[in-house]
């Protein structure tokens, strides 16, 4: 008698994922000038590194701030503790559902499905208290983990005697404009 092969049914998405999983991404340090707006374009981040007595108001300091860091694997227990990136599929399928977002999202996922790419690491800041904060670099992140390729990050730490600028924490309007000069 015959036997019946058995095919295993698949989903798209399950295809789709094991047909990326075969192609990668060569992690690159990012080009620390095209990350500067992460900072002076978000209060939320501003205020972030104010509470750890970074106050930047200029990008040649953030510059030499950021250059400092190094492409590293960082652990899944680590990258639980970093505050505003999303890790689980969950999390990153929620921050999907923006259309915008998603779109630039596609777009990677889309040139990963061509073939093996080259990205710019996502940066993570590590704090002088062992707290970390995503900088930049969410969707490159998003797209590697969503379809099984390893992330190297830039991890930059803050060094013990760091300062940044002194100004008070209610003085980031005058650090927005001094960016902006």
């Amino acid at each position: 008698m015959r036997e019946k092969l058995k095919m295993k049914k698949y989903s798209v998405d399950n295809v789709i994922r094991m047909f990326l999983a075969l192609n990668t991404i060569k992690w690159d340090s990012p080009t620390i000038s095209a990350e500067l707006e992460s900072y002076f374009g978000s209060p939320e981040t501003i205020d972030e590194f104010a509470k750890h007595g970074l106050r930047f108001t200029d990008g040649r300091d953030l510059r030499n701030f950021l250059k400092k860091g190094r492409l590293t694997p960082i652990s899944e227990d680590t990258l639980k503790e970093v505050k505003n990136f999303a890790f689980s599929t969950k999390d990153i399928d929620d921050k999907l559902s923006d259309q915008t977002y998603s779109q630039s999202y596609k777009e990677l996922e889309h040139k990963l499905e061509r073939g093996d790419i080259n990205l710019q690491a996502p940066i993570i800041v590590e704090f002088n208290d062992g707290s970390f904060w995503g900088f930049s670099g969410r969707k490159r992140a998003y797209v590697a983990r969503k379809n099984g390729v390893e992330v190297l990050y830039f991890l930059v730490k803050q060094p013990q005697d760091e300062e940044g600028d002194k100004r008070e924490d209610g003085d980031q309007e005058d650090i927005q404009k001094d960016k902006m000069e």
